[in-house]
């Protein structure tokens, strides 16, 4: 999943926590999933960092290779 695709859920599950219409029941399920959806942005973000750094790495390399 893309981080824009994370933070959008994050989003939309924040927003019907905001309901206050919501039964106790129904607050917990939410709290739960917004709990997840969380964690996998914080894990999509940590990923496509190590991709950024792996990805500049492997340029560092070549360019000394090409030297």
């Amino acid at each position: 999943m893309n981080i824009k695709s994370c933070v959008d859920r994050v989003q939309t599950i924040r927003g019907y926590l905001a309901n206050p219409q919501l039964r106790q029941g129904e607050r917990e399920t939410l709290r739960s999933l917004l709990h997840e959806a969380e964690g996998e942005l914080e894990n999509t973000i940590m990923y496509q960092d190590y991709i950024r750094q792996e990805a500049q790495e492997m340029r560092a390399e070549m360019r000394r290779g090409e030297e």
